[in-house]
């Protein structure tokens, strides 16, 4: 209201992940600032519109994320996403062409973070990371510096009460909430100012009640609610995403320099700019792991030739992909993920076609990896990649706005074509054997 006020012509859109979204936050939070505030509220028409309110000369609008419409509607020279986490990283950059013929274009993002290396904890990452410090009036010791790591050092029982207290890490003695700063970990960096908050910094909040949810966390193995909306901190477990370390661990120096006739062969293509090729080498309870990227499909004709079968991403280059399970009939299945299949992939031997639940397909693939079943070549450049990618998807809990269900999916935070490669050699492989193979982590 304020920028609207003093600074921009075209104004603000304020957008949030859904319509409904919209509805309260705009009923709920700013009718009553317009109505208890003087200033704004002589400065504002429109005060009953749900979706827009014009302030004095500029406009201000509230939009939710998930009609393209909507959302194409208005010019702006400010864009504001709440609850980020929750919006669909392709409407982000719909949001912001709203600004392309503004001299401003100011962009706010705020959210609870979820994983790391998504949404919001990704812009926080470009940022100079202001962090709320509390300096210790008795020993001068600087408090919350690595809040995630070191938060139970400031939460101690009072000897009187025995309710927990905030205390300097050092001394032990208390440390007063509101008497903090905000440091930047990174001040060279001016394009991105970041704050990170935690309900450590609410005088409000409990701290007895604090320390025993994260304890009862702890115990059901569920810390990543408590650290994103307690702690304000992107976290997930190994069950819902795969370090880049751990997947290296899986590399072997024994790995074969050829594969003799006794293998089964398996391949899985994803298709990008490139064709990311990943083949699995079976033989009895062994699985070996190569991967590489080619330029055509015909380059793949000779492999598929000597595998068993193989399983190519049908997207974009449908034409392409059905060209080559055309010259290789019967080996060649053309993928396509189906939210509404259940169970087992569905193979279709007339068209050659193979469907499955995205999430339960990634699942068994992530288990083969997380439980080291695949071996990989030594450590090169290549298999860094191969790593870095499939490292580069996690596990998230979502909700429907309008249904209230919930179900899990697999959210991509960097390139993953290695890992869809992967996932479809696995498709493949549990194709061939006839039953789908069930990994327990």
């Amino acid at each position: 209201m304020w920028a609207c006020k003093y600074l921009f012509e075209k104004g603000v859109i304020y957008f949030f992940p859904s319509d409904t979204d919209v509805r309260d936050f705009s009923h709920g939070r700013v009718k009553e600032i317009i109505k208890y505030n003087e200033a704004i509220n002589e400065a504002v028409e429109d005060v009953d519109n749900v979706n827009l309110k014009k302030v004095s000369n500029a406009f201000l609008y509230f939009r939710g994320m998930r009609s393209s419409i909507k959302m194409k509607s208005v010019p702006a020279d400010m864009i504001i996403v709440d609850e980020l986490d929750e919006a669909d990283p392709n409407a982000i950059d719909m949001a912001r062409e709203r600004m392309a013929d503004s001299k401003h274009k100011w962009e706010l993002y705020l959210s609870n973070p979820t994983i790391p290396d998504y949404g919001i904890d990704t812009y926080f990452q470009q940022s100079d990371q202001l962090h709320w410090l509390i300096k210790c009036v008795h020993c001068n010791a600087w408090n919350m510096e690595d809040l995630k790591n070191d938060f139970l050092d400031n939460l101690k029982p009072n000897a009187n009460t025995g309710l927990i207290e905030l205390v300097c890490k050092k001394c032990g003695k208390p440390i007063d909430r509101n008497s903090g700063e905000w440091v930047a970990k990174y001040p060279d960096i001016t394009d991105w100012r970041g704050y990170h908050f935690s309900q450590l910094m609410n005088p409000n909040t409990d701290l007895t009640e604090f320390l025993n949810l994260y304890y009862k966390s702890l115990k059901a193995g569920k810390l990543q609610n408590f650290y994103n909306l307690k702690l304000g901190f992107s976290h997930v477990s190994a069950r819902e995403k795969l370090e880049k370390e751990k997947i290296l661990k899986l590399c072997s120096l024994d790995f074969p320099n050829r594969f003799d006739e006794e293998y089964q062969n398996y391949i899985g293509v994803d298709q990008g700019k490139d064709l990311h090729v990943v083949i699995l080498h079976k033989k009895e309870d062994i699985i070996y792991c190569e991967f590489f990227m080619l330029k055509d499909f015909e380059e793949l004709d000779t492999m598929v030739a000597q595998s068993r079968k193989t399983v190519i991403d049908a997207l974009p280059e449908t034409r392409k992909a059905r060209e080559l399970a055309d010259r290789n009939k019967g080996k060649v299945y053309l993928n396509f993920y189906v939210e509404s299949q259940k169970g087992k992939p569905k193979w279709n031997e007339k068209d050659f076609t193979v469907n499955e639940n995205r999430t339960e397909s990634l699942d068994s693939s992530h288990a083969m990896l997380a439980q080291g079943q695949v071996i990989l070549p030594p450590q090169n450049e290549t298999v860094e990649e191969f790593a870095e990618q499939c490292s580069n998807v996690a596990k998230k809990l979502e909700e429907d706005p309008k249904t209230g269900s919930k179900r899990y999916v697999w959210l991509k935070t960097g390139a993953d074509h290695y890992r869809h490669a992967f996932n479809y050699a696995v498709i493949a492989m549990e194709g061939e054997d006839g039953e789908p193979n069930v990994y327990l982590i």
